[in-house]
């Protein structure tokens, strides 16, 4: 009988959800949370080091913009891992959203060898993650980001979503 590597991504749905509070391990603790997600999966630096910025940068506007960098205040986050993406959505009950200005271009390499913990602006968001949804409901902000994963390297009997 022939076996074979397991595929370098998941067949089924992995979630993850929870609250943490604001304040000095937030972002450390995000991390820690999307590496365990993340473990096993095979999938390339560059894709880990995306979603943690663009996590780590929503992070970090919760705690500086909605909650004014008071500590203890609740961040919920869910995390959903399918077979062709992930979905990062983090909510906060702070300060209202609504910075529409528009922002400069970054460098994007030095973003991804700084390892930094945000001051980036969504516009590295937006370009680390192939979409990043903003809203208010119910007095709470709820940001949803999503990445395709390993676009275009599935084996041919494994098609995108929506394809036949």
């Amino acid at each position: 009988m022939k076996t074979s590597a397991p595929p370098p991504y998941p067949l089924t749905r992995v979630r993850l959800s929870g609250a943490l509070k604001t304040g000095d391990q937030a972002l450390a603790s995000l991390r820690g949370l999307l590496t365990t997600l993340l473990a096993g999966w095979n999938l390339p630096v560059r894709t880990l080091a995306e979603v943690e910025l663009a996590t780590s940068e929503a992070a970090a506007n919760i705690c500086e913009h909605a909650y004014r960098n008071r500590a203890g205040r609740p961040i919920r986050y869910g995390f959903q891992l399918l077979p062709r993406r992930l979905v990062v959505e983090l909510q906060d009950s702070g300060a209202a959203f609504h910075d529409r200005k528009p922002v400069r271009r970054p460098d994007w390499d030095k973003l991804i060898e700084a390892e930094a913990d945000g001051g980036f602006g969504r516009n590295a968001m937006k370009k680390a993650m192939d979409g990043v949804t903003d809203r208010r409901v119910a007095g709470k902000n709820v940001i949803r980001m999503v990445k395709r994963l390993d676009r275009g390297r599935y084996p041919h009997s494994l098609k995108p979503f929506g394809t036949s």
